[in-house]
């Protein structure tokens, strides 16, 4: 799992996502952000290879409700804490 696409740049820049399929031996996931943050940088120059990050972890993970409230709980959580 991937937390933004940082990792995904390096290795298209080095025009290496052969290396990372094999890394992630058919067990890669990624959230629905990342996926999107890749389709977006895919669009740069000498960033084309991202394209295949699709392959490689197919389709994204969303949450579900449970887990959108419980970034909500802990947002408002949060403002309560000091600096």
């Amino acid at each position: 799992m991937f937390p933004d696409n940082t990792v995904l740049i390096n290795f298209a820049i080095i025009n290496r996502m052969d290396l990372l399929e094999k890394l992630a031996n058919g067990n890669g996931q990624w959230c629905a952000t990342v996926a999107g943050e890749c389709a977006e940088s895919a669009g740069y120059p000498g960033l084309a290879a991202l394209s295949a990050a699709e392959d490689i972890f197919g389709e994204p993970l969303y949450p579900n409700p449970a887990e959108h409230q419980d970034v909500r709980d802990r947002a408002a959580f949060d403002k309560w804490l000091p600096p």
